[in-house]
């Protein structure tokens, strides 16, 4: 398992079930309990991240909020604090039931998964246990990431970043991917692209590219290409999402 860090502008739910992994969702590091929901709301950075070799197992659902739209309702996103709810076995198993329903070849399978899946998010929405408190990042790679988070508009190269911290840029780069499964140049130009998608709502794209710290259009439109699978101008003309 080697995700790294990223982001995206729809909604994911993780169901844990097993491995020994941890999230990092922002700024907080959480170890889950099986049973344990992540829930990730659009722009912010995150990944999970294996502490040893083991088979990681969970459940992940991506989706737009409007995917609940029925009967002229719509089921919440649970959006605790910290992004972490504490293990209840009744998610598991409304998800295990949706995966055996839709492996049934059941004629009505889909739908009776998709049942389970809105129960899913009732339950989700209606936990009484408050949310899971979760650990901060520490150590010298956690500054990192916070300082690309907090400059990634001015930092004119990974080269400036490594100097910040006395650092050679191959030294640099070694000790981000060791904690974040991602260089700190792809995660600088994958924050850039996450702050962009927010922009581009009200600007154009030449004033957006500017704004999030590229140097040119060219540039700006091949690293959206690349993170998006579409131009920034075709971005711009998708309905907006909740």
């Amino acid at each position: 398992f080697n995700e790294g860090m990223h982001s995206h502008d729809y909604r994911e739910l993780i169901i844990y079930v097993g491995g020994d992994v941890e999230y990092i969702v922002g700024d907080a590091l959480f170890t889950p309990h099986p049973g344990c929901a992540v829930c990730v709301t659009p722009g912010v950075m995150h990944t999970a991240r294996l502490r040893a070799p083991s088979v990681y197992d969970r459940y992940v659902l991506y989706f737009f909020p409007e995917f609940f739209e029925f009967e002229g309702r719509t089921v919440p996103f649970p959006e605790p604090a910290a992004g972490f709810l504490p293990p209840d076995a009744r998610y598991i198993r409304m998800l295990s039931e949706a995966e055996a329903a839709v492996n049934s070849g059941a004629e009505h399978g889909g739908l009776l998964a998709e049942a389970h899946i809105i129960t899913l998010f009732g339950l989700l929405a209606s936990a009484e246990a408050p949310a899971v408190d979760a650990g901060a990042l520490t150590g010298e790679p956690a500054e990192i990431k916070r300082y690309i988070d907090e400059n990634y508009a001015s930092i004119g190269s990974v080269s400036e970043v490594a100097a910040k911290f006395f650092y050679s840029r191959e030294h640099l780069s070694r000790r981000f991917r060791e904690h974040f499964n991602v260089t700190p140049s792809e995660y600088l130009l994958k924050r850039r692209i996450s702050a962009s998608l927010l922009l581009l709502e009200n600007m154009s794209v030449a004033d957006t590219c500017y704004a999030v710290g590229f140097g040119n259009q060219t540039s700006f439109i091949a690293a959206f290409r690349r993170v998006m699978g579409c131009l920034p101008s075709e971005y711009k003309k998708r309905p907006r999402r909740s």
